[in-house]
């Protein structure tokens, strides 16, 4: 018998759907308060060149429109197409709109969070003088500041020599920080996990999951774009340039130095 004809391909998923609008309204001298990642030269996650939402200022225009999120898309801008522009083209327009901006958003689906190794309990940290060196570890990520795409964890960015994290073996860079003396930090914001480590007593113990060799790449390739984008800023002001006023787009990360808060050294 001849082979039955096979049945067309389904046509390509339409980036529109479940699309909406954000109308976003600011006062002269005002940012529209978040920033973006991503663009055809700079992909925000891997294969996808779209434009990602990656920060929302908190008391900012976007926070107080209450309709974006972290991680959502920017599919137009004032009625222009930006599925297919590079970041310098996207930041462009943004830039250039006046009073009010017009987004059309969309927000993908929850990504599936990767698999962890089991999860480690470390020795209790013990607190220290207010002259030592303090917990002795860096922290980035959070709800409203994703560290890397997808992923709203509070990662381990740095562990302070000599300090107690480094003392306890058991935390190293990358690591998960899932919850501090019981309390989650699985679905918290970057100052709620910090409030919560500033919070703790004369000892803490803290639950962590142990970062995969690809996420451990990922977090230094990261780390090493976020260090040469500061330094580019800090040239560009030695040369007397002003950046962006408050709440123009950008894609830098910080982190916070836990060593710092707790009486810590300086961050280098």
């Amino acid at each position: 018998k001849p082979a039955a004809p096979s049945s067309p391909p389904p046509p390509p998923p339409d980036s529109s759907v479940g699309a909406f609008e954000v109308v976003l309204r600011r006062l002269a001298g005002q940012g529209f308060g978040f920033s973006i990642a991503g663009g055809v030269d700079e992909p925000h996650q891997p294969g996808d060149s779209r434009l990602f939402v990656t920060k929302v200022a908190p008391g900012g225009v976007a926070e107080s429109d209450g309709r974006m999120s972290v991680g959502d898309v920017i599919l137009a801008v004032n009625g222009v197409d930006v599925t297919s522009v590079s970041h310098e083209a996207a930041v462009s327009a943004l830039k250039m709109s006046g009073a009010q901006l017009s987004l059309l958003m969309l927000r993908p689906p929850p990504q599936p969070q990767p698999a962890l190794k089991p999860t480690a309990e470390a020795a209790p940290l013990p607190a220290e003088p207010p002259t030592a060196r303090g917990l002795g570890f860096s922290i980035a990520g959070g709800t409203d500041n994703q560290h890397l795409p997808g992923d709203d964890s509070i990662f381990v960015t740095k562990v302070i020599d000599g300090g107690a994290a480094q003392h306890s073996g058991r935390i190293g860079f990358g690591d998960r920080l899932l919850a501090v003396d019981g309390r989650p930090l699985t679905a918290c914001t970057h100052q709620e996990a910090v409030a919560t480590l500033k919070a703790t007593g004369d000892r803490v113990r803290l639950t962590v999951g142990k970062a995969t060799p690809e996420e451990v790449a990922l977090l230094i390739e990261l780390d090493e774009a976020a260090r040469l984008e500061e330094q580019e800023a800090e040239a560009a002001a030695a040369a007397g340039f002003q950046g962006p006023a408050d709440g123009a787009p950008s894609s830098s990360k910080k982190s916070k130095g836990l060593g710092g808060l707790f009486g810590g050294g300086k961050k280098k």
